[in-house]
């Protein structure tokens, strides 16, 4: 019998590459040589088409792989954390080949039978990453000022009790958390006829900047820790742009106003502001006068793998901000719908 236990790191599920076994242990063939480990296919998973996370599978064509096997015999993965590992994949390049992932020949590892297996992926590739002999692993992030990033990881242990797989097996999940924002009138405060709007400039500062993520395989979520570096992520708009008028949302961050992606990271009010340059006019006046406004986050935090989107609303002469935060997965599809925080 073959036992596989897959975890996933956070809640938005981005693909599936399938596992099948057909190669039995022999008969009192404690620590047998099998077939040859491999990785499978990527399939992607049935969702809603327009998902962002989904489309980002064509993009992939390699990954990193860390792998390990103990040193004893049937071990328990579960709950033991101290048993002696040997590592034998260190970063290996898995890509995408014209059937099949395929990754250097030099490199291949066999099945054995009897021990237990702790494979990491990642995407991308060249993230900064390593792993200790006890199945640990370290990734760390840098957010770009500009771009957006992304940063996916699976594991999965395989326990060989029987049979010899076939192939391995990963659910990749977002590591990282995004963010949105979506600016509008408010249209109780000033109906859309009285005032015009334009927003010049949005200003987040004081975010986490670089992090390293350290898990284990009892601790597969793992950890967040930051260094001291902060970052203040700008959005600029020109005069066409800017113009809030009518029932015109603006959301500001990331392509197509979906969203920017931050290391996940939790914080006390106070200690992200959010500033925001704009001007506005009555409607039948020439000259615009400038302001700017400014606020903080409420306390909270973002988890990997979610989606957090904030309303603002403008009147007059001020902002009124955080109607209500919505909390959703990634891809909306795979938790039902959102949750309101008002």
């Amino acid at each position: 019998m073959k036992k596989i236990i897959s975890k996933m790191l956070a809640l938005a599920l981005v693909s599936a590459i399938g596992v099948s076994c057909d190669n039995e242990v022999p008969d009192g063939g404690n620590f047998e040589q099998g077939n040859e480990i491999r990785f499978s296919d990527l399939v992607t998973r049935a969702g809603d088409p327009e998902n962002e996370a989904e489309k980002l599978l064509n993009t992939i064509n390699d990954f990193g792989v860390y792998g390990q096997v103990s040193d004893q015999e049937d071990p328990n993965p579960e709950t033991s954390s101290n048993i002696p590992y040997t590592q034998i994949f260190d970063k290996l390049n898995v890509y995408r080949g014209a059937d099949s992932w395929e990754y250097d020949p030099a490199e291949v590892q066999y099945w054995l039978g009897n021990r237990a297996y702790h494979f990491f992926a990642f995407w991308p590739y060249n993230t900064a990453t390593s792993l200790d002999n006890r199945g640990g692993y370290k990734v760390s992030y840098e957010t770009p000022g500009t771009a957006n990033g992304y940063l996916l990881g699976a594991h999965e242990i395989v326990d060989v009790d029987g049979v010899f797989p076939d192939v391995v097996k990963f659910k990749f999940s977002h590591l990282l958390s995004r963010v949105c924002l979506n600016i509008s009138q408010d249209n109780i405060k000033n109906p859309y006829d009285d005032y015009m709007f334009r927003i010049k400039a949005v200003r987040l500062s004081n975010v986490k900047k670089n992090g390293t993520l350290s898990t284990s395989r009892t601790n597969q979520a793992g950890t967040w820790t930051y260094d001291n570096a902060r970052l203040t992520f700008e959005s600029v708009f020109d005069d066409e742009s800017g113009l809030l008028e009518g029932s015109k949302v603006i959301a500001p961050w990331g392509a197509n106003g979906q969203g920017y992606h931050f290391i996940p990271q939790s914080f006390e009010k106070g200690d992200i502001s959010l500033i925001v340059e704009y001007a506005f006019k009555e409607t039948t006046a020439s000259e615009w006068e400038s302001k700017t406004a400014s606020t903080s986050l409420p306390a909270g935090a973002w988890s990997p793998g979610v989606t957090y989107t904030y309303q603002m609303k403008v009147y007059e002469d001020n902002f009124v901000t955080f109607s209500n935060i919505s909390v959703e997965g990634w891809g909306s599809y795979l938790t039902g719908g959102a949750i309101i925080i008002k």
